[in-house]
C-alpha cells in the first residue's frame, strides 16, 4: 500500500509545456488514482498527503547529511543548499528527497528536467494497471505473474527462455515429469514470485555434490531438503544456470549478466525497443546482477550495442560512474555487447506473442549461441533505466507511447494499440 499512497496523488502541481507527455502521464495519475484507485488506495492518500511534508522534510536532512559532502566534491553545492534543492524539488514535482540524489538533480541542468522522470508510484501500481488489454487478452493467465507459466508461453510459442527444472514448496515437483531427482548441473534458485534478485541462490555442481557461493556443499539429497526449508513460506523455482558469451566474462563475476530490455507496442500497432540497460554485478560470488541488490546498469545504445558508463543507484557515498569494471577493470564504456540484433529480435517477438500490454519489460541473457529470455515484467522499473540514461522517461519514446495509449483507453478503446487483424488471431 505505501507504493500507492506515498508521494500522493496532489493536484495542480508542476508546470509542464504545453503537449509534454510526461505532465500528462502526470496529471492522469492524479486524476485516475483518485477515480479508479482500490478503496484502500483512496482511504490511504489523505494519510499519504499528512505525511508527505514531515516525512520529506525528515528524509532531506538525513540524505543531505548523509550524503551531501561526497555530492559537494562534484557539485560544489554545500549539504545546506542540497537540502534546499531537496525541498524545491519534492514542492514543484513530488519527487521524494530519495530521488533527487538517484537523478543527481544536484546538477542544475539535470534539475532544470526533473518534471520529465516517471516515478515508481505513478506507473506501477496505476498507468502500468491502465495499459493492460483486460478484455480481449490473448491469455487468460497473466503471463508474467509466474516465472513457471512464462516459461510455458515461451516454450508454447518457440522463444528461447530459461527453462524451470522443478518446483518447490512441501514438495518438490518436477517439470519433466520423468525427472525424479535434481540434475547433475549448476543451478540457480529463486523465489516464485519474487521480485530484485531476493533470495536468489546458484548452486554449481562438482563431484558429486552441489557447492555454494559461501563454500557450502550439499548432496542432491541434502540440497533437495535445503530448498524444501527455504520454501515453507514463499515457494522456489529452481532453473539450469546459464552462462553468459565468453565475451562478458570480464564483466559478470561468474554471474548471469542480463541486458533489461523495454519494448512498448507503438501507434501502428509494432513492437518497439525503446530502452535497454545491460547489469552486472559488483561484488564476487554475488548470485544475481541487480541493481536492486547492489550491482551496477549500463546504458545500452539501441542502434549499435554498445554500454555507455555504468553505476549503481547512487544513494551510497562511494557511488559514482564506472568506464571500467570496479573490481576486473574490464572496460564497460563502448564495449558492444555480442549477439544485440538477435537480442532485440528476441524481445520484439516475445512482446507480440505473450505481451499483453503496452509495456513490458525483458531479462535477456546472452550465452555464446545467442540471447535467452530470462524473465519478462509487465511493470517494469522506471529507475533502473531512467539512472543509467541519464534522463526521465516521461518525454522519451516511451513517454510518447505510453499517453498515447492512455489517451485512447480514457476514450474507452482497450485494444491498447493492437490491430484488429492481430484481435482475430487471439
Amino acid at each position: 500500500m505505501l507504493l500507492t499512497i506515498f508521494p500522493p496523488p496532489i493536484p495542480a502541481l508542476g508546470k509542464d509545456a504545453p503537449g509534454s507527455a510526461s505532465g500528462y502521464l502526470r496529471r492522469q495519475w492524479i486524476l485516475g488514482a483518485w477515480r479508479r484507485g482500490s478503496w484502500k488506495d483512496r482511504l490511504g492518500f489523505p494519510i499519504g498527503i499528512l505525511l508527505w511534508w514531515p516525512v520529506t522534510v525528515l528524509q532531506a536532512a538525513y540524505l543531505a547529511a548523509r550524503l551531501g559532502p561526497s555530492r559537494a566534491r562534484l557539485s560544489g553545492k554545500s549539504p545546506l543548499r542540497q537540502f534546499v534543492e531537496q525541498i524545491e524539488v519534492a514542492a514543484k514535482w513530488m519527487i521524494p528527497p530519495l530521488w533527487y540524489y538517484t537523478f543527481e538533480f544536484f546538477d542544475d541542468e539535470r534539475r532544470a528536467h526533473a518534471g520529465d522522470y516517471l516515478q515508481r508510484v505513478q506507473v506501477k501500481p496505476f498507468i502500468y494497471r491502465w495499459l493492460i488489454d483486460r478484455k480481449r487478452r490473448r491469455d487468460p493467465v497473466f503471463p508474467f505473474a509466474s516465472k513457471v507459466y512464462f516459461s510455458q508461453a515461451c516454450q508454447r510459442h518457440g522463444l528461447r527462455a530459461s527453462p524451470v527444472v522443478a518446483v518447490v514448496g512441501k514438495q518438490i515437483g518436477f517439470y519433466d515429469p520423468a525427472m525424479t531427482a535434481l540434475p547433475p548441473a549448476d543451478l540457480f534458485v529463486k523465489i516464485k514470485t519474487g521480485r530484485g534478485g531476493r533470495g536468489a541462490e546458484k548452486w554449481s555442481y562438482a563431484a558429486g555434490t552441489y557447492r555454494n557461493a559461501a563454500g557450502r556443499s550439499l548432496t542432491e539429497a541434502e540440497l533437495t531438503e535445503h530448498l524444501k526449508r527455504r520454501s515453507v513460506i514463499e515457494k522456489r523455482i529452481v532453473e539450469y544456470c546459464l552462462t553468459n558469451h565468453n565475451a562478458l566474462a570480464d564483466l559478470n563475476l561468474g554471474a548471469l549478466a542480463t541486458a533489461r530490455i523495454v519494448t512498448a507496442r507503438n501507434e501502428a500497432g509494432d513492437i518497439e525497443a525503446t530502452h535497454a540497460v545491460f547489469r552486472m554485478p559488483q561484488r564476487p560470488g554475488a548470485p544475481v546482477d541487480n541493481i536492486h541488490a547492489g550491482g551496477i546498469a549500463a546504458a545500452v545504445d539501441l542502434a549499435t550495442g554498445k554500454l555507455g558508463r555504468a553505476t549503481d543507484l547512487g544513494l551510497k557515498t562511494t557511488s559514482r560512474w564506472h568506464e571500467r569494471h570496479p573490481v576486473t577493470n574490464a572496460l564497460i564504456l563502448g564495449r558492444s555487447l555480442p549477439h544485440w540484433p538477435a537480442a532485440l529480435d528476441l524481445v520484439r517477438r516475445a512482446h507480440a506473442l505473450i505481451g499483453d500490454r503496452v509495456v513490458v519489460g525483458w531479462d535477456v541473457a546472452i550465452l555464446e549461441d545467442g540471447p535467452c529470455l530470462v524473465e519478462g515484467n509487465g511493470k517494469p522499473d522506471v529507475d533502473l533505466i531512467q539512472r543509467p540514461h541519464r534522463a526521465g522517461l516521461g518525454n522519451s519514446r516511451l513517454g510518447e507511447i505510453m499517453a498515447f495509449h492512455l489517451k485512447n483507453f480514457l476514450a474507452g478503446d482497450i485494444r491498447n494499440g493492437r490491430r484488429l487483424e492481430d484481435l482475430a488471431k487471439a
